[in-house]
């Protein structure tokens, strides 16, 4: 399936993999040649994909000094109303999560109503008894009154029956619909607990204390609902609090569920008036057949009844099923305001957090797990992006895993300044630490890295400049790195230069613009003698490109194509020539990229007649190795002025 890929952050992945093309054997060979493939040739291919990661790494910069606000609200889905499926399960969009009412509510009214025309039926029963003396004996289990149907739709009985108690007697309805229509149950069965007040004839003054129901249709779908006082017996009346709970095992077009079951606390108001109940809390649970299972419970903060204005809580959770190898599980919190429960665009998000487990465990002993949280600075309305917030994001990963704790802080105020910090920690020991902060316009960047490299940046909100110095650690070749450019509406401008111990620089310049289906970028590389000019086009969850470089005995080119993943993978292949090197170099690779950076595939060489496959894999870190076939692990370097 394909994934949104970022256009500034998926020419990155090109960059490391491709250095693999310059090394000399590897561990599959065609015939053997007395000529093998020339590594300097291999080199120059992989220094041509530089390019394309040199114009990632300036977008980058971009995307990084603006206003992060925007992209984390998009990750939460917060921008537009849309479908909120990464938050709640198919089908379910903010609005309908918040109120819950659209179907919950809905259900548990409808109950209601289905109680309310029992209530009815038993009014018609007790009506029908023939007149006899209170005084009469009657005993628990005792028929007071049957009355047998068959009219030609359905056959069943409407009887009163004694109950355990003074003055209790049950009503019950059994219904067998002889030609029931599509979706009509072919048996229903209903019943009613009623306290007659002593005056069994005059169903005026009746109680009911507890409503039950049951319906069974031809396809195995079964229905089962009930309300209770909160409290366990007594009547029920309008202000009474009561649990309504409703079960549907095997429904009827949704074969991968087995059951589904809905639990309301609710003043139900009059049963022959509509729309007068009052939610306390709704819960409702789908089980899958393969064991999974989700729930989704609503409730106002602090407890009591939901009304309009109130401040509610939802919590959904996902239970894996048994036999999914990676997750455990996921929970979903979101606190909103409601305002009027019959208006859904009037809602208001105060709150919205997730957190996933899964299967495995960490260096600690834990399980895996990720975390985001989002407390906005304002409520979020419906359709309406936050202008500023508090944004966490953690996630602590498998023992062995080279990453092993990444965390992402974000404090946005709605003027515009604010604070955001990354912390990656790595499997030895090593961290990558980012700090951007806003001010008055301009946004400073520091950063530092394992290997010991700092990074010092600002960018001017006013005029679209940047500037980002790298300073590589002591004895490195080369030495430092310049990156400079404008950003303006849609384009960006940008010349991105190395310093080496000999005094010398080596510079890239494009100039990226955005169009209706993505974006484009175009430029010039200039390194030593050799000009090479390259674009890249990217599209959703798509990026191609293209290079061609030229100079004294060299007429080179390559292209690659690189698709999206999901869970932030991404699969790259890519091909590359040189039609003027001696034994009519290519190569070829095939790559597939885990969200970390990490990742493994192979690169096949063939001149002078002779192939040659690789197979190479690199860390998170973008350090790559290839196994040279005879035991040797040999590091993928950077040429020509590559750092």
């Amino acid at each position: 399936m394909k994934h949104r890929l970022h256009p500034f952050r998926a020419l990155s992945l090109l960059a490391v993999p491709l250095t693999a093309l310059f090394l000399l054997s590897g561990c599959e060979h065609t015939t053997p040649s007395e000529t093998p493939p020339d590594a300097e040739v291999a080199a120059d291919f992989a220094v041509s994909a530089q390019s394309a990661a040199t114009v990632n790494e300036n977008l980058e910069l971009a995307e990084l000094f603006a206003n992060p606000m925007g992209t984390a609200a998009d990750g939460l889905g917060l921008t537009e109303d849309t479908a909120f499926d990464p938050w709640t399960g198919d089908g379910v969009d903010f609005p309908q999560l918040a109120l819950l009412n659209a179907e919950g509510f809905r259900g548990a009214a409808g109950l209601r109503a289905g109680f309310a025309l029992t209530a009815k039926e038993s009014r018609k029963a007790t009506a029908a008894l023939p007149e006899f003396s209170d005084s009469f004996e009657r005993a628990e289990g005792d028929t007071l009154f049957v009355e047998y149907i068959a009219n030609g739709v359905f056959t069943g009985l409407n009887a009163v029956i004694e109950a355990a108690g003074p003055d209790m007697v049950r009503v019950v309805s059994i219904r067998d619909f002889l030609h029931p229509m599509p979706f009509q149950p072919e048996h229903t069965e209903s019943e009613l607990l009623i306290d007659t007040q002593g005056t069994l004839l005059d169903n005026s003054d009746d109680e009911i204390h507890r409503a039950w129901m049951l319906e069974e249709w031809a396809s195995g779908q079964r229905a089962e609902g009930e309300i209770l006082p909160a409290s366990g017996s007594g009547p029920i009346g309008p202000d009474t609090l009561v649990v309504a709970s409703f079960r549907v095992d095997d429904p009827m077009h949704r074969p991968l569920v087995e059951w589904v079951e809905s639990e309301a606390r609710m003043e139900p108001g009059e049963l022959d008036v509509d729309g007068d109940e009052v939610m306390h809390r709704f819960a409702h649970t789908v089980h899958f057949r393969n064991g999974a299972e989700h729930e989704a419970v609503i409730e106002a903060v602090g407890g009591g009844a939901i009304v309009d204005g109130s401040e509610v809580t939802i919590v959904a959770t996902h239970t894996a099923a048994p036999a999914n190898p990676w997750l455990e599980s996921v929970v979903d919190t979101i606190r909103g305001n409601l305002g009027v429960l019959t208006d859904e665009m009037d809602d208001l998000l105060l709150e919205i957090g997730r957190v996933s487990t899964f299967d495995g465990e960490t260096a600690s002993g834990d399980s895996p797990t990720a975390t985001v949280h989002f407390l906005p600075e304002e409520p979020v309305g419906v359709g309406e992006e936050p202008c500023g917030g508090e944004f966490t994001e953690e996630i602590f990963y498998a023992a062995g895993w080279w990453l092993q704790h990444a965390l992402r802080e974000l404090d946005i105020n709605c003027d515009g300044s604010g604070s955001y910090h990354l912390l990656l920690e790595f499997l030895d020991g090593s961290t990558f630490e980012r700090t951007i902060t806003w001010t008055g316009g301009v946004a400073t960047l520091s950063e530092t890295r394992p290997n010991g490299t700092t990074v010092a940046g600002t960018f001017n909100e006013n005029t679209g400049q940047y500037s980002v110095v790298t300073t590589f650690p002591a004895g490195s070749d080369p030495m430092s790195r310049e990156q400079t450019g404008t950003v303006q509406e849609g384009s960006i401008t940008a010349r991105d230069e190395r310093f080496w111990q000999d005094d010398h620089a080596d510079y890239r310049t494009f100039t990226a613009t955005r169009t209706a289906a993505g974006w484009t970028a175009s430029g010039q590389c200039v390194l030593g003698d050799s000009t090479e000019n390259f674009s890249v086009t990217g599209s959703e969850g798509l990026l191609e490109g293209e290079w061609s470089r030229t100079a004294p005995g060299v007429n080179a080119s390559g292209e690659y194509t690189l698709e999206a993943l999901d869970a932030g993978g991404a699969h790259l292949v890519f091909s590359a020539r040189d039609t003027l090197a001696e034994g009519n170099p290519s190569a070829e690779g095939d790559f597939w990229y885990a969200a970390d950076g990490s990742g493994h595939g192979t690169v096949t060489i063939t001149q002078f007649g002779v192939t040659v496959t690789y197979e190479v894999t690199w860390d998170g870190d973008g350090d790559g190795h290839l196994a040279d076939g005879e035991g040797n692990q040999i590091r993928l370097g950077r040429r020509h002025g590559q750092q």
